[in-house]
């Protein structure tokens, strides 16, 4: 989320694969959904 969004990591990382509704999850935590998530995918182009 630092590099898509400019906020500061504290903590762990998470690597790998992972099956997770992003959109949710930033519209929950942050209020606001980039529009470079697509379902669990996070575009890193």
């Amino acid at each position: 989320m630092q590099l898509q969004l400019g906020l500061l990591v504290d903590g762990s990382v998470m690597t790998g694969t992972s099956h997770t509704d992003w959109k949710a999850v930033c519209d929950k935590l942050f209020g606001l959904v980039p529009k470079i998530i697509f379902g669990s995918r996070i575009e890193m182009a």
